[in-house]
């Protein structure tokens, strides 16, 4: 039900079911991992973490296998919430006794979650989802095969963000032949990534904007945000009033009062919403919070790193020069490490260009954004150097240069 139907009324059925199976472990086991993964895509990762740990604690005792699922959940919602504690260990504990059980379902649906955690503490690789696709093409598993087909695109536009738009198609018709709706969202959701990264607005909007509509029907929470925030800063940059102001009805109703995630991610894209907001709505334009440079992690995602610089832009235009720079200094930092993408480094030197006035650190932005095909980070980098060759890229995005 938690894939194909409203995904709310369908964690009240799955909480009815755990509570009517008693004191039957296999049932428990079952019931709770089906609730927490539904709790994970609707953003409500303490739920998971406190469900699965219940869990695991009143079914102590049980065979290993039983409760794989549960530690492999476990593991994810307590990465999702931005804290590594004890994650590598339990993801390691959960795939080493699914492997050893026999049961290729088992394998599957643990190893897809234990690469989500691992991907949550920068520990996955290419290797890791090309195994579970290559276990899920095997045993005909086909919600594993768009994922772990979508998760290796993913990681492909870290270098090449037009081929991958070529594999996320495949995998789209994966996701479609197969009544996937959910991984359908997700393969589309990253299609509108990679689409606004390279430059092609109006369709990643379009594309985006449909995701939306599909992620509202069925209530997939995680989804929807997740693609509202590669929406938002082209609707800041259009003046977008009508997108912004459907992502306010959309937030008021998904969470009301309650607050978004806490983790690091969570602050900094609450923080650069603030922004995008303002800007699409013609708002004036609050300061993002101080404490936003404790924020700035290591993250490849476009949508991240581009919501870092909102955040770096904004305290720059109110004055606060001590925080931009503090935050492009992090950013240097991150950028120097083995593990960074183009687009990180490619965000680090417009970042020092843009508070220090480096000529040179412009020059490499733009350099590395033509690279990579990047064209709102070329645009910002001819603006750096006031190019007149702005004027031609902002036309191609729909913005004044």
């Amino acid at each position: 039900l938690a894939a194909s139907a409203d995904l709310t009324a369908g964690i009240g059925e799955m909480e009815a079911a755990l509570a009517g199976f008693g004191d039957d472990p296999t049932g428990v086991a079952d019931a709770a991992a089906a609730l927490a993964r539904a709790y994970m895509q609707q953003i409500r990762f303490p739920e998971a973490e406190a469900l699965t740990a219940d869990t695991l604690g009143r079914l102590s005792g049980e065979p290993s296998t039983n409760l794989a699922r549960l530690h492999a959940l476990h593991a994810w919602a307590i990465g999702a919430q931005g804290r590594s504690e004890g994650v590598h260990d339990e993801a390691e504990l959960a795939w080493t006794t699914a492997l050893g059980s026999g049961d290729a379902g088992l394998e599957l649906d643990v190893l897809e979650h234990v690469n989500a955690a691992r991907d949550e503490i920068d520990e996955a690789s290419t290797e890791h989802w090309a195994l579970l696709e290559e276990k899920a093409v095997a045993a005909s598993r086909w919600h594993q095969v768009a994922v772990a087909a979508r998760v290796q695109a993913v990681m492909q536009a870290d270098t090449d963000p037009r081929a991958a738009l070529v594999k996320l198609g495949a995998a789209g018709e994966v996701a479609s032949a197969h009544g996937l709706p959910e991984q359908a969202g997700w393969i589309s959701y990253s299609r509108c990534e990679a689409l606004w990264v390279v430059g092609k607005w109006d369709e990643a909007l379009r594309v985006g904007q449909v995701v939306i509509e599909l992620a509202e029907r069925y209530s997939y929470q995680r989804l929807a945000f997740r693609t509202w925030v590669v929406l938002l800063p082209m609707a800041a940059v259009r003046g977008d009033a009508t997108l912004a102001a459907r992502w306010e009805q959309w937030v008021a109703t998904a969470f009301g009062d309650s607050p978004l995630a806490a983790s690091a991610y969570g602050r900094l894209l609450n923080g650069a919403i603030t922004v995008w907001v303002a800007q699409a709505m013609g708002r004036p334009i609050p300061a993002p919070p101080d404490d936003l440079t404790d924020a700035l992690v290591a993250m490849s995602n476009p949508h991240f790193i581009g919501a870092v610089e909102t955040v770096v832009r904004a305290w720059l235009d109110s004055g606060r020069l001590d925080r931009a720079a503090t935050a492009a200094a992090r950013s240097a930092e991150i950028a120097a490490e083995p593990g960074a993408t183009r687009m990180m480094r490619t965000s680090a030197a417009l970042l020092d260009a843009w508070v220090s006035g480096s000529a040179p650190s412009a020059r490499l932005a733009l350099e590395l954004a033509r690279e990579h095909g990047a064209d709102w980070w070329e645009l910002r980098a001819l603006r750096a150097l006031d190019d007149p060759g702005a004027v031609r890229v902002g036309r191609k995005l729909g913005v004044s240069a």
